[in-house]
């Protein structure tokens, strides 16, 4: 699936955020972790801790903030990623990049897509990541576990995607990343 999903990224039209929009915004990355899962693959997810400035709790891609010393977005992936839960830089292929994405908190995310070359061992970093966990794509593709968030926010009703799995409820930024991404994993199982 990598190769298939790596032509469908580069063959299709990716919506970019303008300079302008950019220059408004915090400019950051996140990773969609492919880690090989019997004859499939998971997507790896975190859990951010109560601790963090923002979103406490709430269940994200790893990823961040852009910093000098990133020559690139896929770069602060994973350097991001790294740091978050201990995943190697050179223990993960790129595959593509998914459409970029403006979040409520003020950031310009690109999300990339990624797949783990070894099983990886994840070492969290505690102060930002209460937990790491692993869903199979067979699971996220479940209509079963698929449905709408809906959140009040400052007087406006936000709905996004959302998917369950265990406890987990994947919503908001990363649950429209992940019904991206699955749209495409979805047209690809079935051409």
């Amino acid at each position: 699936m990598p190769a298939r999903l790596a032509a469908a990224l580069r063959d299709r039209e990716r919506f970019v955020l303008s300079d302008e929009e950019r220059s408004q915004l915090r400019v950051g990355a996140v990773l969609a972790l492919l880690v090989p899962q019997g004859d499939d693959f998971a997507l790896v997810f975190t859990r951010r801790t109560e601790h963090v400035a923002t979103h406490k709790g709430q269940i994200a891609l790893p990823g961040g903030r852009w910093e000098p010393r990133d020559r690139t977005l896929w770069d602060t992936a994973l350097r991001e990623t790294c740091e978050e839960i201990g995943v190697h830089p050179a223990s993960v292929d790129c595959i593509g990049a998914l459409d970029d994405v403006a979040t409520n908190s003020r950031f310009a995310l690109t999300p990339f897509v990624g797949v783990a070359l070894e099983r990886p061992r994840y070492s969290l970093q505690e102060s930002e990541v209460a937990e790491v966990f692993e869903a199979p794509l067979a699971d996220l593709l479940n209509p079963a576990n698929q449905t709408i968030a809906r959140r009040e926010q400052d007087g406006l009703v936000m709905v996004s995607p959302a998917f369950l799995f265990g406890s987990h409820v994947i919503w908001g930024v990363t649950g429209r990343i992940v019904a991206g991404f699955l749209e495409i994993v979805r047209r690809l199982r079935w051409d």
